[in-house]
């Protein structure tokens, strides 16, 4: 019998799955889950993960969110319990080309890219994994050609089966570390898709990453099968795509496409069929999101800017001296001060809020420009009009996990698209 250890939305996904095939099965979960479906089919137990289940069940499903060291885990592993992770054992069960993407920023922003390349030329497309669609809620629909599916290091630690036709590993940068212990700990996970390849399959890296694999790569040396000039794209010597082209804001968003492009070139995309589906391509929400122009102020949504590299990425975005960056959240165990130089170069000032807003303030708060200590959005917006010039741009790029205030970065983001409208309509009646 399985058990199910987790209970948040992959693991949702997957009872219902073994429902509808009649299967019995176990949930474990240490937080009782509240207004979420629950099958007649499956037993549930909450509040701990109790060492009997190990007498019940030959394999267990194991949800992203659960660490792969807990004594449970080890305890399985002693009596040789088959461990699976839900992508891995969806993956199993998926037929079409299975295309695998990684790394610290962008993963999402890229991978619904990769699909929409594909959808776009007439190839049945889906996006799937850590992007918020579990890949065991596509096993009872009808096939598609193309899995485009984002892969997170909480899924990649515990997978080891050859299992993907390509795989692209974007940027890294440290994330996550309160979870892995180390960079070095995250850098192994991360190269960890390339060993999920297929015989034959394609794996698509930046240049000098990992430079002792072979890989087909990106970059600005002449050496890569896509090259990065300034502007442009090159491939097999033809311009392919021009930075205008993009129209997603931020310096990693333009290299990201670059293995985007590379990726769909080498499972069969024509070079001259490339920069249609690029140019009618959107951002998607809580990423470099533009939210609104207020009074020729501008508001930015990058809520899903959860590291602090991803915050030096989204002011590349932003025009210097010109930006009121909120920032601030659950830390990470992350360290603020690389962002020093952007921000003294990018920003009139700083809003720290959250449970990291401490932290952020005494690393920032001997530059030169205005750091100001609230405890939330609400907070940040009664004081915006303090530190506003023309021509401003408000950026939410927090650097943090959302967890301190909110459920998920998506509700703090859409919080932040709340409060710039109620700012607008109060700016309407002042006029």
């Amino acid at each position: 019998m399985k058990l199910i250890l987790g209970y948040g939305r992959s693991g949702q996904k997957v009872a219902d799955v073994l429902s509808k095939r009649g299967e019995f099965a176990y949930v474990s979960d240490i937080e009782e889950k509240k207004d979420v479906k629950v099958y007649p089919s499956i037993e549930y137990i909450w509040g701990d993960h109790p060492l009997w289940l190990l007498d019940k069940v030959d394999e267990i499903i194991l949800s992203p969110g659960i660490p792969k060291d807990i004594n449970f885990l080890k305890k399985a592993k002693e009596r040789n319990i088959k461990i699976i992770s839900e992508l891995e054992w969806a993956l199993e069960q998926i037929n079409g080309i299975k295309l695998g993407i990684t790394g610290t920023n962008g993963k999402t922003t890229t991978t619904s890219l990769i699909s929409h390349i594909f959808s776009f030329n007439g190839i049945k497309s889906i996006t799937a994994g850590n992007i918020g669609i579990p890949l065991s809620s596509l096993l009872e629909e009808e096939p598609f050609d193309v899995y485009a599916i984002e892969i997170s290091s909480f899924q990649l630690e515990v997978m080891s089966k050859k299992l993907l036709d390509g795989a692209l590993l974007l940027n890294i940068t440290p994330d996550h570390i309160d979870r892995h212990k180390s960079f070095e700990n995250y850098l192994e996970i991360k190269k960890n898709i390339f060993n999920l390849l297929k015989k034959g399959g394609v794996g698509v890296a930046p240049e000098g990453l990992f430079p002792e694999l072979i890989l087909s790569r990106y970059g600005n040396s002449k050496n890569c099968e896509l090259i990065i000039e300034k502007e442009k794209f090159i491939f097999e010597g033809k311009e392919i795509l021009k930075r205008d082209d993009l129209k997603l804001l931020g310096d990693h968003n333009w290299e990201n496409a670059a293995g985007a492009v590379l990726l769909s070139l080498k499972f069969g995309i024509e070079g001259e069929k490339i920069k249609k589906p690029i140019e009618v391509f959107r951002p998607l929400e809580h990423r470099m999101e533009i939210v609104d122009e207020v009074n020729g102020i501008t508001f930015i949504n990058d809520s899903k800017g959860t590291n602090v590299d991803s915050v030096v990425k989204a002011l590349t975005g932003v025009p210097d001296k010109k930006t009121v960056l909120i920032l601030g959240g659950k830390d990470k165990g992350s360290d603020f001060s690389p962002l020093k130089e952007d921000i003294k170069k990018k920003c009139l000032a700083v809003f720290c809020i959250g449970e990291a807003k401490e932290k952020i303030f005494h690393t920032l708060n001997n530059l030169n420009i205005k750091i100001i200590l609230k405890e939330n959005l609400e907070d940040v917006f009664s004081s915006l009009d303090e530190v506003l010039e023309n021509g401003s741009f408000v950026l939410l790029s927090p650097g943090c996990a959302s967890f301190d205030q909110y459920k998920n970065y998506e509700e703090r983001g859409k919080h932040f698209k709340e409060l710039v409208r109620k700012w607008k309509e109060r700016k309407s009646r002042i006029l």
